[in-house]
């Protein structure tokens, strides 16, 4: 966190006590080119404070709502990889993808 001229760093543990991030929480990890991306870890279709997505081993996030369940593809910038017949949202949205920062040790995520 930077303020002023100065910068300070905190433990992410010591940080959570205080700020919440995202609507739902964060979704953080590299592209297959290394490159970082974070996303919003709630559905954008749904209620976000009660429907965080469920992520797979293979870079894929799923909505546990039983009127969504739509998939969404983190390799790819976020998008729509699937539309179940169930949903039941009329133009649903890719995943809010959120700025990245790296410069060699410090990540920062901001809007």
């Amino acid at each position: 966190m930077k303020h002023g001229s100065s910068e300070t760093t905190y433990n992410m543990l010591e940080t959570q006590k205080y700020f919440d991030f995202g609507l739902g929480g964060l979704i953080v990890g590299t592209t297959f080119e290394g490159n970082y991306r974070a996303y919003d870890l709630s559905c954008p279709n749904c209620d976000r404070a009660t429907y965080r997505l469920n992520i797979t081993d293979d870079g894929f996030a799923k909505c546990p709502n039983n009127t969504c369940h739509i998939v969404y593809n983190l390799n790819y910038d976020g998008i729509i990889s699937e539309v179940p017949k169930e949903c039941n949202h009329q133009n649903p949205r890719a995943l809010y993808r959120y700025k990245v920062a790296y410069d060699g040790m410090t990540l920062n995520i901001y809007n």
